[in-house]
């Protein structure tokens, strides 16, 4: 391999239905405090958690809170589902300031894909298709908010 061979992971994109599962924790690494999100098969590790925690979070709460209104309750889970059986999993890392964005994406019969909330933050794309699906993800990263702030 030279210095010229790179592979790039540029996004990952991720459907979440219903109330999602999620788990916050933290731990220090010698001084360095790192709390860790994890969402289904996505583990999110953040590496300046006073930093990046409340941007996202921020970002959650306030930007994708308007889209969010336009969501139904609650849609089939199965919805969330990519049409493959087979898992993959992924660990990120996120720190500083990681762009975020959030847009309302229309439905399109000839790609499968339902009409959702997507929500950027840093290379995850999340695909929000109800508002159980947004309650837990908003839920989670304040969550993470406390967990450092108490």
């Amino acid at each position: 391999m030279t210095s010229d061979d790179t592979t790039h992971v540029m996004s990952v994109t991720v459907r979440v239905a219903g109330k999602a599962y999620t788990e916050v924790s933290q731990r220090r690494v010698g001084k360095k405090l790192t709390v860790t999100m994890t969402t289904g098969p996505i583990v999110c590790t953040v590496w300046d958690p006073y930093l990046t925690i409340g941007h996202v979070r921020d970002h959650w709460l306030e930007t994708a809170m308007l889209l969010a209104m336009r969501l139904p309750e609650r849609v089939d889970p199965r919805l969330a589902q990519a049409g493959t059986d087979t898992p993959v999993g992924i660990v990120v890392r996120l720190d500083g300031f990681p762009a975020c964005g959030s847009a309302w994406v229309t439905a399109r019969r000839e790609t499968r894909t339902p009409a959702h909330l997507l929500v950027r933050v840093g290379p995850l794309v999340f695909q929000i298709l109800d508002k159980s699906a947004y309650t837990a993800m908003t839920a989670a990263w304040t969550k993470a908010w406390k967990l450092i702030h108490d």
